[in-house]
């Protein structure tokens, strides 16, 4: 059931709401999802026109609902299957917030504030402990699960939060930025690559580095983005050089009764909430904002890395923190051994989504690799990466990366490989599974077959042409390895 209008009516200060009957207050009237929404955000309008200030009235709005409503947990709706009751008291903040801002703005007057105060995160939040048990039956997973929404194919998932981990000076902070600039400015048809996987969402990004400063910002970028899209997308990228703005601000301290967030960290948190397109969110380095010792303390990790995971919940994006790697004594040789290079107790490694490592090559390996492309050899111009911690679907290939001439690590991990036909088979099997796993799966010809839609297909396999990408999938099938049907495409 919907708030009951006598308890709105109540909060409004006793004045009943404009233009809202008690039928449509009730949900009484309306059974499509947008005509449920309209009811919702009406009824907060007109308690802000009563008069009541919007964070008492909200506050006391999500209290009562998570206690006694289904205003925030009715599964019938498809935007709210599969999510916490919590999560979705957040998102309708954010869709109220937007509306009501929208008319504000409109009628020339200063936008409303929403924050929720530590008293409202011990009664609301997850950190209080309290869950509803009921809130759980398997019962609620109906149907086909729905697809995997990705920010980096198979590498990077969306409202997940991971880390990137990495020895100093190896290109952390010039990855993010690149991979940054392509979720904010690409809007071809055209998939742009980077970590080793297509970058499948845009929108807005934003980097907070404890280290660089705007002048090392705009000397990155001014490479990466010579056609100056910054400009033209203005909004659509946020460089934040906390040492150019006062020095760096933890968003977590060890207080006197345990770990705690600060107000630096609450403030930034309300206003990620109020974009609307977030997708990428990269903290430079997580020893700087996350400030207890993550690094020794087992619970301070577990704390920190679900404060990150809280983030990428609430806002749906992906949350990304940088972190070094020691040294090893001897080289690095696989994503294992990368692994165990990571600072630090395992708890922050195994609290977050996943954790993508980037390593120099071995010398020999690097030596031979430079000496195939026509390279001077340098340290640190040959570097590996791959996924080295992740709880699902996440891809562990090795990525082959080359330093360019102004730093960036460039993909070059198909210009090293020699034709090998089981290869190119095993490199289409994974296109159509990438493919079937987004919810848009390849056919073998028309307009959605391997040929048409080459461009998505990895590096080594755009140039075959029809013919042979077409019996690719024809000996695939033969092999079993996958399933083609007319009706719902190739899947594996």
């Amino acid at each position: 059931m919907f708030a009951k209008v006598d308890y709105l009516i109540d909060l409004a200060g006793g004045i009943l709401f404009a233009g809202l009957s008690d039928g449509a207050a009730d949900g009484g009237t309306g059974t499509d999802d947008q005509g449920r929404n309209h009811q919702r955000k009406g009824m907060v309008a007109a308690a802000l026109e009563a008069g009541e200030q919007l964070t008492p009235f909200m506050v006391k709005f999500m209290r009562y609902d998570l206690d006694n409503g289904d205003l925030f947990g009715d599964q019938n709706e498809d935007q709210m299957k599969g999510k916490s009751r919590q999560e979705n008291a957040f998102r309708f903040v954010q869709s109220v917030m937007k509306s009501i801002n929208g008319k504000r703005k409109v009628q020339g007057k200063a936008p409303q504030e929403f924050s929720l105060s530590d008293d409202t995160a011990t009664n609301t939040g997850p950190a209080s402990g309290l869950i509803t048990l009921s809130d759980f039956y398997a019962s609620r997973f109906v149907g086909t699960p729905p697809p995997l929404k990705w920010l980096v194919a198979n590498i990077f998932k969306l409202a997940a939060a991971y880390m990137l981990a990495g020895m100093g000076e190896i290109g952390k902070g010039f990855s993010t930025l690149h991979l940054a600039m392509l979720i904010a400015f690409s809007r071809g048809f055209i998939r742009p690559q980077a970590f080793g996987g297509m970058v499948m969402a845009s929108g807005t990004s934003l980097l907070i580095s404890c280290e660089d400063s705007a002048e090392v910002y705009w000397s990155r970028i001014d490479p990466l983005d010579p056609h100056c899209l910054r400009h033209k997308y203005p909004e659509k990228l946020m460089l934040i050089s906390l040492p150019d703005v006062g020095g760096v601000r933890p968003f977590v301290v060890q207080g006197k009764h345990g770990f705690e967030t600060t107000p630096f960290y609450k403030d930034f948190r309300r206003q990620l909430l109020e974009i609307p397109d977030l997708k990428f969110v990269n903290f430079d380095t997580m020893q700087g904002l996350f400030q207890c010792d993550f690094n020794a303390d087992p619970a301070a990790g577990q704390y920190c890395a679900g404060i990150q995971q809280e983030l990428a919940t609430m806002t749906g994006a992906c949350v990304v923190s940088n972190h070094h790697m020691r040294k090893p004594s001897t080289e690095i040789t696989t994503p294992m051994q990368a692994r165990e290079a990571i600072r630090g107790t395992t708890a922050i490694v195994d609290g977050l989504r996943g954790a993508y490592a980037l390593w120099p090559a071995p010398d020999k390996e690097s030596h031979r690799i430079a000496s195939d492309l026509g390279l001077e050899w340098q340290s640190n111009l040959v570097v590996k990466g791959a996924i080295v911690k992740s709880n699902s679907a996440e891809s562990r290939h090795v990525t082959t990366y080359i330093r360019n001439e102004y730093g960036l690590l460039e993909d070059r991990t198909y210009d090293l490989k020699r034709y090998d036909p089981e290869e190119s088979l095993t490199a289409m099997v994974e296109a159509i599974r990438q493919a079937a796993a987004s919810n848009s799966p390849f056919y073998k010809s028309g307009d959605h077959g391997v040929f048409k839609r080459r461009s998505e297909l990895p590096v080594e396999l755009r140039e075959l042409s029809r013919k042979n990408l077409e019996q690719m999938v024809e000996d695939l099938e033969t092999q079993g390895r996958i399933f083609n049907t007319k009706k719902d495409g190739i899947t594996c």
